[in-house]
This record gives C-alpha cells, sequence and structure tokens, in this order.
C-alpha cells in the first residue's frame, strides 16, 4: 500500500495484477460467461427506469388539481345566482306591491 492508502498508486502493480487476472479471465470467465452460467449484475447500472405508474398519478394530481379549480369557480358562480335571484325576486316583489298599490289607489278615487 503507498502513503496515501491507495493499492493502485503505483502503475507497475496494476499492470502486474492485470497480466495475472487475463489467463483467468480467458480459462473461466469467458467460457462460463459463453455457456451462460455467469450471472450478470444484481441490478442494472445506471439510473434506475421510470415507474410509469409515477407518471400516471403526477398527470392524476394536475387533473385533480385543475378540477378543484373548476369547482370552486362553479360554487362562486353558484353562490352569486343565487343571490342575484333572491335580489330579483325581492326587487319583482317590490315592484308589483308598488303596482298594486297604484291600482288600489286609482280604484279608490
Amino acid at each position: 500500500m503507498s502513503v496515501n492508502g491507495s493499492a493502485h498508486a503505483n502503475p507497475d502493480s496494476r499492470r502486474r495484477r492485470v497480466e495475472l487476472l487475463h489467463p483467468l479471465c480467458q480459462a473461466v470467465v469467458r467460457p462460463a460467461r459463453d455457456a451462460g452460467t455467469l450471472a450478470g449484475p444484481a441490478r442494472p447500472r445506471g439510473r434506475p427506469a421510470a415507474d410509469p405508474r409515477d407518471a400516471q398519478i403526477a398527470r392524476l394530481e394536475k387533473e385533480k388539481a385543475k378540477l378543484e379549480q373548476e369547482l370552486a369557480k362553479a360554487r362562486i358562480v353558484v353562490d352569486v345566482q343565487s343571490k342575484l335571484q333572491a335580489l330579483l325576486a325581492s326587487d319583482l316583489t317590490l315592484l308589483l306591491a308598488a303596482r298594486l298599490l297604484r291600482r288600489v289607489r286609482f280604484a279608490k278615487l
């Protein structure tokens, strides 16, 4: 081991190790790999594949938020319409009462 603690610091020792492993690779590993008895890595390298359910969940959450906003707008519209209907109904009642009073006044004359 070298001063910096790395076993691979000396390029000569690394080259010797590779030269020793090369015949082993040819004699043992390649035939096993070709026969299919050599297992590959436990999991594939790189970033794991995205789960399609995650994309669907994100899409549904976005759609839910949009629908909640539309529902809030619809509730506001219904509230305004009910208040307007109540206001118009009271105005109509006053108008009809005023007309009725006019008729009663003209009938007495």
